[in-house]
């Protein structure tokens, strides 16, 4: 009888358990994720849609290392997410943005000791007008590199 008893209370406990994680995350939608090495400890980079606007969540072992917060249309007009993909050194991240002025700028984050830095930043822009004159490619050497507990990617975004 006891036996009995105790595996409904557990049964009872992993149901309710599972209808409180699924309520919870009711709002956000993986949009996409990619599993990555540093330093031989795995991470997780995911691409996440919550309360209407875009995150990016990097998580160790189920532990949440940094999110991301990307801006809205609103904030940077048409601001959108290119990617967020898995490279040999770490990850990248693209985004464009822009009406007449267009911005596309790509963040390359580095492994060194378990740990994700920010190493290189490149732009491309120019005038929607005139594409062909006003083309401008700016690579940017980070030094010394940034970590990615201190990055706001609105830092290095141009109105």
């Amino acid at each position: 009888m006891k036996i009995c008893f105790s595996l409904i209370l557990i049964a009872s406990c992993v149901f309710c358990q599972g209808q409180t994680l699924s309520t919870a995350f009711k709002n956000e939608e993986i949009i996409s994720s990619t599993d990555l090495r540093c330093g031989g400890k795995p991470f997780n980079l995911a691409v996440i849609y919550r309360n209407e606007k875009k995150h990016i969540n990097l998580t160790s072992k189920n532990k949440l290392i940094k999110t991301i917060d990307l801006p809205t249309q609103s904030d940077f007009k048409g601001f959108s997410l290119n990617w967020a993909k898995k490279t040999k050194e770490g990850f990248e991240l693209s985004v464009e943005y822009g009406s007449r002025i267009y911005f596309q700028i790509s963040f390359s984050f580095v492994c060194n000791k378990n740990e994700f830095y920010l190493r290189r930043i490149k732009t491309n822009t120019f005038d929607k007008a005139n594409p062909e004159t006003t083309w401008k490619t700016h690579n940017e050497k980070i030094i010394p590199n940034l970590s990615l507990e201190k990055f706001e990617i609105t830092d290095y975004l141009k109105l």
